[in-house]
């Protein structure tokens, strides 16, 4: 393993034991159950870039590109799906089969956009003080177009569940459950920031 794979091995360990930690919890509780699928979506990205950066062969870190994508792409399905169950309920509509509604769409897309996606894998580039890999896309017209509607279905999925986390919070009369969802949107605004700050910067200085 070099040592540009170290975070990513890193994040890789600390997420699947909160994962397994929040799972185990209470296996039959559908809250946990879908909190398990978030942190599941950021286990995939960090082993896909682990993947990616250390393999030898362009085929293997494509399986790595592959799997980060799957990760990305999943993630605001689970995180929509989470809105709809914590703290409580928000609809009933979504109980059981039904939540399935949530996943055919972006599924249906996100499957042949997997099996089209071609790329091609870069050294890594020094920019400021940080190191990336980085990835160019090539193929069919046809993957650069299911990763646009992804990428927009991604967006729409993680908006509607703030918009769901924030009508949550102005429901709920329970203190302790308008901390838990100030946590959530602090913390993802936060992230978001704070790698914007930072991506930002790297190209400042």
């Amino acid at each position: 393993m070099n040592i540009y794979a170290i975070p990513a091995a890193l994040a890789f360990v600390i997420n699947l034991a909160l994962c397994l930690i929040v799972f185990f919890d209470n296996p039959k509780g559908i809250v946990n159950r879908v909190f398990t699928l978030c942190i599941l979506s950021f286990v995939a990205w960090n082993a896909g870039e682990l993947i990616m950066i250390t393999s030898a062969h362009h085929e293997m870190a494509l399986i790595g590109v592959k799997i980060i994508f799957c990760g990305v792409f999943l993630f605001p399905i689970f995180f929509l799906h989470f809105s709809y169950v914590f703290p409580q309920k928000f609809t009933h509509f979504f109980d059981g089969w039904r939540s399935l509604l949530l996943y055919v769409g972006p599924l249906a897309l996100l499957i042949p956009f997997i099996l089209l996606l071609q790329v091609d894998i870069g050294r890594v580039l020094k920019i400021g003080s940080i190191f990336y890999y980085v990835f160019t896309f090539k193929g069919p017209l046809e993957s650069h177009v299911l990763a646009l509607i992804l990428a927009l279905i991604g967006l729409a999925y993680f908006a509607w569940g703030v918009v769901n986390f924030i009508l949550s919070y102005r429901r709920t009369k329970i203190s302790r459950q308008r901390l838990q969802i100030l946590y959530i949107l602090l913390g993802i605004s936060s992230m978001f920031f704070i790698g914007l700050i930072l991506h930002v910067a790297n190209y400042l200085w």
